[in-house]
C-alpha cells in the first residue's frame, strides 16, 4: 500500500489528535496529530474505526488499541 491517503479527514475533539481519516475499501486509517504529524495505519476494520471515533477519549483509545498494534507509516 502506498504511503498516501486521498480520503476526507474528520476533525475530532482531542488534545492529542486533530483529525482522523478512513478508507474502508483499503482498510486504511490516517491519524493527524495536533503537532502536525500524520500516520497511515493499515488493516483497520470499519468497526475499529467507529469505536475510535465514538470513544470518550480518542487519544487514550488510540494509544491503547492502535499505537503499536497496527503497521503505521509516517506521511
Amino acid at each position: 500500500m502506498a504511503a498516501q491517503f486521498k480520503g476526507d479527514m474528520t476533525p475530532v475533539k482531542s488534545s492529542a489528535i486533530e483529525a482522523v481519516g478512513y478508507d474502508p475499501d483499503r482498510r486504511a486509517m490516517v491519524i493527524r496529530f495536533t503537532g502536525g504529524d500524520s500516520y497511515l495505519h493499515s488493516g483497520v476494520s470499519p468497526d475499529q474505526h467507529a469505536k475510535l471515533l465514538g470513544a470518550d477519549s480518542i487519544g487514550t483509545h488510540y494509544g491503547k488499541h492502535f499505537r503499536n498494534q497496527f503497521s503505521a507509516t509516517k506521511l
